[in-house]
């Protein structure tokens, strides 16, 4: 089976990308956009080599954590590019397989965090062999939480 693996920049979709190849699929990774080496003027696939595959996987990742990988990685210069980017990859990733016909499937980076066995259900799901993949995925989010305080929004009477 050929899967398109796509993605906004950040969002897992190399790890994703190597979890199914571990499990015996054809993939096309793609992250939305590419060339973080010049992140003034990014690169955004066009989606014509999706035309040949089977089904896409959409990874998405906590937006906080997405955007402060990003611009650690130069990616972005700052957060609020990296949202407008997150927010353009999903739609352009959901238009272009939709456009081609092609069921998409999502995993979320957390999911691979919290749950090993979730990848493994998305290979049952794409008829490939979960218990091929070796890959032990690490939480790379919490570095990104360590020290900062989020104001707590539950209602008074839950705190």
């Amino acid at each position: 089976m050929r899967i398109y693996v796509a993605g906004p920049e950040s969002s897992g979709t190399k790890l994703v990308a190597q979890l199914l190849k571990e499990s015996g699929a054809d993939v096309v990774h793609r992250s939305y956009p590419y060339g973080g080496d010049r992140p003034d003027n990014p690169s955004w696939p066009d989606g014509n080599d999706m035309h040949d595959c089977d089904a896409v996987v959409c990874c998405v990742r906590e937006p906080y954590a997405t955007a402060c990988s990003q611009t650690e990685v130069g990616h972005t210069p700052n957060h609020s590019t990296a949202l407008v980017h997150m927010h353009y990859a999903l739609c352009k990733i959901y238009n272009q397989a939709s456009a081609r016909n092609k069921p998409v499937y999502h995993i979320t980076y957390e999911s691979l965090v919290l749950n090993n066995n979730s990848i493994g259900a998305l290979a049952e799901m794409l008829k490939l062999d979960p218990g091929k993949i070796v890959t032990v995925v690490q939480d790379a989010n919490i570095k990104y939480y360590n020290g900062v305080e989020f104001r707590d929004q539950r209602p008074l009477e839950e705190r």
